[in-house]
């Protein structure tokens, strides 16, 4: 009887312990899940970061830079300005690129009242959004880079459109086509950022009204 009692208290004490390494298992695997969560979460946190940190920088550009009319000119979708501060239809505008134009502006004067066109004697925009090309996110010369920041696998990547010009005050309903300052420039800024590494990427779009010319 006594040998029978050891017994049992055998298979009682494996099953137990079965139990247990299943426990532990479980428990590893779900801490694992855990950090994998935790370093996707982080490195997507980055991303959006560095993709907001782009923005700001880009919105700083047309702030800080003295835009003119001259920007935009444009003959057959060519850029007449030779600055380093055309908006060029390739998005190679710039003094790194990354600017770009997809309309015609051949008026050498008068925006006009709607962003549904974009000179009183040009066309509606490309409908064609240059940012939807991934192609030219890996070509420098059509992207401007931002700031590094630490900890990112790649630099984020901007691209700046100027859209058309719009009423500097919404409540003006009669804005005067030849006066300027009471028109502003309107663009869409577009930024493209990676995390820590490239499994992470996160892009943000932003719309600028620069209310002085």
């Amino acid at each position: 009887m006594q040998k029978l009692q050891q017994g049992s208290v055998l298979i009682v004490s494996l099953i137990l312990l079965l139990l247990l390494t299943l426990v532990g298992v479980a428990g590893m695997n779900m801490t694992g899940l855990e950090e994998r969560m935790s370093g996707n979460y982080k490195d997507q946190e980055m991303a959006f970061q560095a993709a907001e940190a782009a923005l700001v920088e880009a919105e700083n550009y047309i702030e800080n830079t003295n835009l003119t009319l001259d920007s935009f000119y444009t003959n057959d979708g060519v850029a007449l300005c030779s600055g380093a501060d055309c908006f060029k239809r390739d998005c190679t505008g710039g003094a790194d690129g990354g600017l770009c134009f997809m309309g015609d502006f051949e008026t050498s004067s008068e925006p006009v009242n709607s962003c549904s066109v974009v000179a009183s004697e040009g066309t509606a925009p490309d409908p064609l959004n240059p940012w939807e090309s991934l192609t030219r996110w890996d070509t420098p010369a059509q992207v401007e880079e931002a700031a590094a920041l630490d900890g990112n696998s790649a630099v984020a990547r901007y691209i700046i459109e100027f859209r058309c010009f719009t009423v500097r005050d919404d409540s003006n309903s009669t804005a005067d086509a030849t006066v300027l300052s009471q028109w502003s420039m309107l663009f869409r800024i577009t930024a493209l950022a990676n995390g820590g590494s490239g499994d992470s990427r996160v892009m943000l779009q932003s719309t600028y009204k620069k209310l002085d010319f």
